[in-house]
């Protein structure tokens, strides 16, 4: 295997595993080395005795920085693509030439699939991808494993570092499983694979979060991720709903910014609401196109509402949020009556009495009465008598319209 810049063989870990290798028999050498510096691995390798000849590579060395790729310069390039690109070159050219049976990279998903704060480190795997694309090509044995998170080993296992992992809906790998993984992937010789543990419908309400990628829509577990997507349920809404009636537009919109507020925290693992200013904005509390979709969820299943992913940056603050929830909320309610009355509007605008012939006035005016009937039946408080439209004419009818409707 090989180390990053600076690695030694006292490294953490190092001492374990060499007395685990040989209590299992094995004979182990640990060797410092720079892989990204060729005569120094090309001296680990001459160095290796005759009668043990290497028979397998397995490059794991990685250094991985926080960065967007707007931020990146050369110095970050510098430090994550010399230990994993540059080293796995050194190692593909001088060892091409020997008989190997495997030739292992350790890549990253976020090469994969990309990751939105790893953007040299994702670059540096994609580089492996593409060498053990090329080394196949040659003919040479190569497997490229893109790992998703490591439980209890690895870089990322700092409580906060699997918990970020795990909203995103990437869990820990156990080591046991993630070998037997790895060992099955290079026994059935391919070229590259993605062990990671994910669970879809979390990872991908994310991923598509911000655009739609066909990128893994031909994955079963995504099909049935999708397929299992659902709206807002009213009966979720119900409550908030019964809180908002009968209250005055501050007091509702008060109610709203709580709302808000409440799930706000609780999508970032606060106790309370007030850990929310109104004022702030989401990304300085720390939202991300992960967190803000699952609070869009959130509120749309507290209000009824089909909120669109980019909700929280097109009104980036629980103020700002909670006002244009109050504006959808108030619409919904009046668009019921303002349909009605708009249908009625063009019936009346489209049609008149003398526009069709008397056998045909009658008939319209019969449906017209049923419809009278109906809706006075149903209405709180109704008035009027049922034996008025009886006798009612097709055009006392249409002069009935026209006045309570506002065509005087």
């Amino acid at each position: 295997s090989s180390s990053p810049a600076g690695g030694v063989p006292d490294a953490p870990g190092a001492g374990e595993l060499a007395a685990e290798l040989r209590g299992l028999g094995a004979t182990v050498t640990l060797a410092a080395c720079d892989a990204a510096d060729r005569d120094a691995t090309r001296d680990v390798l001459d160095a290796i005795p005759a009668e043990h000849p290497l028979s397998a590579v397995i490059h794991a060395a990685g250094v991985s920085e926080q960065n967007l790729i707007a931020d990146v310069d050369d110095g970050h390039l510098s430090r994550t693509l010399a230990p994993k690109a540059l080293a796995a070159r050194h190692l593909h050219e001088l060892t091409r030439h020997l008989d190997l049976s495997a030739f292992i990279l350790f890549s990253s998903v976020s090469a994969a699939w990309g990751s939105g704060q790893q953007a040299a480190y994702a670059a540096a795997n994609a580089y492996l991808d593409a060498l053990a694309e090329h080394r196949r090509g040659l003919g040479l044995p190569t497997t490229s494993v893109a790992w998703g998170l490591w439980g209890e080993v690895g870089m990322a296992t700092a409580p906060e570092e699997v918990d970020a992992f795990r909203r995103r809906g990437i869990h820990p790998l156990d080591p046991a499983l993630a070998v037997a993984s790895l060992q099955q992937a290079v026994e059935r010789r391919e070229t590259s694979a993605v062990i990671a543990a994910v669970d879809w419908r979390r990872f991908l309400t994310g991923f598509t979060a911000l655009r739609p990628s066909p990128l893994l829509s031909d994955l079963p577990e995504a099909a049935e991720a999708r397929a299992g997507e659902v709206g807002p349920a009213k009966e979720e809404a119900d409550p908030l709903r019964r809180k908002l009636a009968g209250r005055t537009p501050a007091e509702q919109h008060h109610i709203l910014v709580r709302h808000v507020q409440a799930h706000a925290a609780g999508t970032l693992g606060h106790a309370s609401a007030d850990a929310v200013p109104p004022t702030k904005p989401f990304q300085e509390l720390g939202f991300d196109s992960i967190t803000a979709v699952q609070l869009r969820d959130r509120l749309g299943a507290g209000t009824g509402l089909r909120l669109p992913t980019t909700v929280l940056f097109d009104y980036p603050t629980a103020e700002e949020l909670a006002r244009h929830l109050y504006d959808l909320l108030t619409a919904d309610a009046a668009s019921g009556e303002e349909r009605i009355m708009a249908q009625l509007d063009g019936w009346d605008a489209a049609g008149a009495p003398d526009a069709v012939d008397e056998a045909a006035r009658s008939r319209i005016a019969a449906r017209l009465r049923l419809l009278a009937d109906k809706w006075s039946d149903t209405a709180d408080g109704a008035t009027g008598s049922h034996d008025d439209l009886e006798s009612a004419s097709a055009e006392e009818i249409f002069d009935l319209i026209a006045t309570e409707f506002g065509k005087h």
